[in-house]
């Protein structure tokens, strides 16, 4: 079951933190973080996950942030997360390795 993005006016967002907490209701976020996730149509834990693997500049510009301090944030989300989401989604497997380009023709058996 998915996990809420439920907003507070008890937590404070800084560089590098996203301020989150997680309780037995959802994920409870700074009323501020709230608001530009709701813009970006993430409701929850799992779709803010995703999108900051997928968009992480797009969610620094809005808050101001580096790409690096979004980054030392979602490890620190992704921390807070163990256990209350998928691990798959909490560290994907990489993405298989294709080879490219012609083979070498030595490697093939001659009749």
């Amino acid at each position: 079951m998915p996990l809420k993005i439920a907003p507070t006016y008890e937590l404070r967002i800084s560089n590098g933190d996203f301020g989150a907490q997680v309780t037995p209701g959802g994920l409870m976020v700074p009323t501020a973080l709230e608001g530009v996730l709701r813009r970006f149509n993430v409701k929850t834990a799992e779709q803010l996950i995703a999108y900051l693997r997928t968009f992480p500049s797009a969610l620094a510009q809005e808050l101001g942030w580096t790409v690096r301090e979004i980054q030392a944030a979602q490890e620190k989300l992704v921390s807070k997360l163990h256990g209350r989401v998928d691990a798959e989604i909490l560290s994907p497997a990489p993405a298989p390795e294709f080879a490219y380009g012609a083979l070498d023709p030595a490697s093939f058996e001659k009749d």
